[in-house]
């Protein structure tokens, strides 16, 4: 649990950070504080092959946002705006996520690009 608290206390402080998180066209990202904080995250780990990516998309009737597994055997993550883990949608050991939102891909729309890691060009 203390683990848990370290964790979130450091996301909260890494959201306040100064990042480039520029979309892959340039323009300011819209994203949730707490979702960059997750990018802030990311950045400041070795570059993942392939790079890191967030997407939003609509899905039940909420705003989503999907960052694709980097590696094999890892899954995916899809968060609310509120940066709650909804389910891991694909990626794992048999490549179909955890289960839990067996119908993301059929049922989502609207997708953006919202942010790509500026390291790998």
């Amino acid at each position: 649990m203390k683990n848990y608290f370290s964790f979130l206390t450091l996301m909260f402080l890494l959201s306040f950070s100064t990042c480039d998180n520029q979309q892959s066209n340039g323009s300011s990202s819209d994203l949730p504080l707490c979702m960059q904080g997750i990018v802030d995250q990311i950045l400041s780990e070795p570059v993942r092959v392939p790079p890191a990516k967030v997407y939003s998309y609509d899905y039940m009737n909420q705003r989503v946002y999907y960052i694709p597994p980097y590696q094999s055997d890892f899954f995916s993550e899809l968060y609310t705006e509120d940066c709650g883990l909804l389910c891991h949608p694909d990626g794992g050991f048999t490549g179909m996520g955890d289960g839990a939102c067996p119908d993301f891909f059929a049922q989502r729309t609207n997708e953006v690009l919202e942010w790509a890691d500026p390291r790998i060009k």
